[in-house]
């Protein structure tokens, strides 16, 4: 069809469209892009164009430009859900919940059966620790399409985060039922069989995920997290190096593999894992809290005390680092501020 009539057809820039799409379907992007550039050259006023060109953005990991065609598709058509969803996926992927929901509740409003929307809204909250609101949501995209078995693993994701083990085991495994490859779902499992204490089935989920996905960084820093409960530190120090290998960006594997090695009295390797957790994540109040305590352990008391500061200061709730400060500020012989310390540990533990 282009070729018989390239630049002036209906037919034609559905023919742009759809080769973009089958591009997109198979993963290449640049071609893709290229198709829905040229459609929108020759038509600009096709909202669905602008929406198939916004996925690949997103797709890409270029949330902005994913944001800008998901904008323009909503200004041509207003009572687009679709796009709201879209957006708002792409907001929640920038860390701007705020915005994510307000996309999330206009899509619902549009189509009150829209079950990605609700699924996509529970995540976000689910990462704002509403985990009552979450489960909400993802009860409603379950009741919408009881086939979803993503909703399933987030649903015990948000039980997980509540200490219920048994009801997140449940869900993953109603979405392993519904989707046997599914790895997520195996390493939520064993995240859960973990908690539990479960070792043994706990490394057998993320064996799984793993076999079925062996580029799946999370999942061997989930195995590591079984090994490090385990004392195997060794074995922990390789899954979190795997890890890492897999995705360089990975901040918590970086703290994991930190702790791993404070447990083997390794400081100085220790300071140099939380330090690269928190260059990847300036806001990870826990490795702060940690690279803290391995400075403790070298006597460098200031520099402790400079790290639990920068915690408490990102978590004015956080407890444990409360308490490590409590300890720097006795060996320093500074009884007052180490008591005061102490004290509101115990409260913020007591929850008074």
């Amino acid at each position: 069809v282009i070729k018989l009539n390239p630049t002036d057809s209906r037919f034609t820039i559905s023919a742009y469209t759809n080769r973009g799409n089958v591009y997109s379907n198979q993963g290449n992007w640049d071609q893709a892009k290229a198709d829905y550039d040229r459609a929108i050259e020759l038509d600009p006023s096709i909202g669905m164009v602008y929406y198939n060109r916004g996925k690949v953005y997103s797709d890409q990991g270029n949330f902005d430009q994913a944001i800008a065609d998901y904008t323009k598709a909503i200004a041509l058509d207003p009572n687009d859900a679709a796009s709201y969803n879209n957006r708002g996926f792409a907001y929640a992927e920038q860390g701007n919940f705020d915005q994510a929901i307000a996309d999330y509740n206009r899509a619902i409003a549009l189509d009150p059966d829209h079950t990605m929307a609700y699924n996509n809204r529970g995540k976000v909250y689910n990462d704002q620790g509403n985990f009552d609101q979450a489960i909400a949501d993802y009860n409603r995209a379950i009741a919408l399409d009881p086939s979803l078995g993503m909703a399933y693993n987030n649903r015990g994701i948000a039980h997980r985060l509540q200490g219920n083990f048994d009801q997140a085991i449940a869900d993953c495994d109603r979405a392993i039922e519904l989707n046997p490859d599914y790895a997520t779902a195996y390493s939520n499992r064993g995240i859960a069989h973990r908690l539990q204490g479960n070792f043994d089935q706990a490394i057998a989920d993320c064996d799984r995920a793993i076999e079925l996905n062996p580029d799946y960084a999370t999942a061997y820093n989930n195995r590591g997290n079984v090994y490090s409960d385990q004392g195997n530190w060794d074995q922990a120090i390789a899954e979190y190096t795997k890890a890492i290998a897999l995705n360089p960006s990975f901040g918590m594997a970086y703290s994991n593999r930190g702790a791993a090695y404070a447990e083997q009295g390794n400081w100085d390797q220790a300071i140099a894992e939380y330090t690269k957790a928190i260059a990847l994540n300036p806001s990870f109040g826990m490795a702060y809290s940690n690279r803290g305590v391995a400075y403790a352990e070298q006597g460098n008391w200031d520099q402790a005390i400079a790290e639990y500061n920068r915690a408490i200061e990102l978590d004015p709730d956080y407890a444990t680092a409360y308490y490590n400060r409590s300890i720097a500020y006795t060996e320093q012989g500074n009884s007052d501020l180490a008591e005061a310390d102490f004290g509101r540990a115990e409260e913020l533990r007591s929850g008074s």
